[in-house]
């Protein structure tokens, strides 16, 4: 997926909690969050949950309220297995295209439908955002939160180059993209090279769940959060050409 990272004109706020996006967490315990987008799927996202269940690993999903509308009962087990929801719009379409008030329904209806359990976290789809998309997620309550390592699990790749890369993405603090579904907008014409499939990626997160059994902990986003000092960025990134 291309994107096109715009720079700030230097907002004093867009760095600290009140305006600014997370990124990581600054933490010298060997502790990291795997956050997965797009779903609830019905076929992969209960077989994640196996593979976390069997490794004792805890994970953050930013779902898309379409999903879980579709799969309630999905939204309900990861919650009961204490993994943390997070908001990644209704639609999952690109915020700053939309206009100021339907940038805010999108988020609000992806949090009313995962209710109190939620985290009060929101990750903009595709990483899209502007300081206006940002500004209506904090007036719907949301801290936002993007990541800090990705492997691009959306595009074909073998199973050794996806857990090479996982494995180099693992450091304290990082907040890792993975997907455990592939939600696309409907305005949005899916790139030749996009892998729906997630069975690669599964199997390359088993083998870097085992082989770091014991030396590194999986948390929620909301734990990683309170084991260390939470880190904010700019972030401003927008591009029409989103696949």
């Amino acid at each position: 997926m291309k994107r096109v990272l715009v720079k700030t004109l230097g907002y004093p706020l867009v760095h600290t909690s009140l305006l600014g996006t997370m990124t990581s967490v600054k933490t010298g315990a060997p502790a990291v969050a795997l956050t997965f987008d797009d779903g609830p799927d019905p076929v992969w996202t209960p077989r994640l949950l196996d593979l976390l269940k069997q490794y004792s690993a805890r994970a953050t999903f930013f779902t898309v309220g379409e999903n879980a509308e579709r799969f309630p009962e999905l939204i309900a087990r990861i919650a009961e297995e204490g993994h943390a929801l997070g908001n990644h719009a209704f639609s999952h379409c690109s915020l700053p295209l939309l206009p100021w008030k339907e940038q805010r329904m999108e988020i609000r209806r992806c949090s009313d439908l995962l209710g109190p359990q939620a985290a009060g976290l929101f990750r903009p789809p595709y990483g899209h955002q502007t300081l206006k998309s940002r500004l209506a997620a904090r007036c719907e309550k949301q801290r936002v939160v993007v990541w800090s390592a990705e492997i691009g699990d959306w595009r074909k790749q073998d199973v050794q180059t996806l857990r090479h890369a996982l494995r180099e993405s693992l450091a304290p603090g990082a907040v890792i993209l993975l997907h455990d579904s592939i939600h696309l907008s409907a305005d949005v014409t899916p790139g030749p090279d996009l892998q729906p499939d997630r069975g690669r990626v599964f199997e390359a997160l088993k083998s870097v769940l085992k082989e770091t059994a014991g030396t590194f902990q999986y948390l929620t986003l909301p734990e990683l959060m309170q084991a260390g000092s939470p880190q904010w960025s700019s972030w401003f990134r927008f591009s029409r050409n989103v696949a």
